[in-house]
């Protein structure tokens, strides 16, 4: 499903080219595939979740860090 992107096939190249041309003749397909991407990042990616996950990951060395 083209949700976010295209995905192609490593190193299939006339894949690749298909996906490019599609973008290139679709300016509705671009905008809906960048508006979705934009949404993804915006929520995925966001300060306060990028802090969340680190402190999940790191969570105790952080603690011991403050602590000192």
């Amino acid at each position: 499903r083209e949700e976010e992107g295209i995905l192609v096939p490593p190193d299939d190249i006339p894949a690749l080219a298909r996906a490019l041309g599609r973008l290139l003749v679709s300016p509705e397909l671009r905008a809906r595939l960048g508006a979705a991407g934009h949404r993804r990042a915006a929520t995925e990616f966001s300060v306060a979740t990028m802090v969340d996950e680190y402190y999940e990951a790191y969570g105790m060395p952080v603690r011991r860090l403050a602590a000192r």
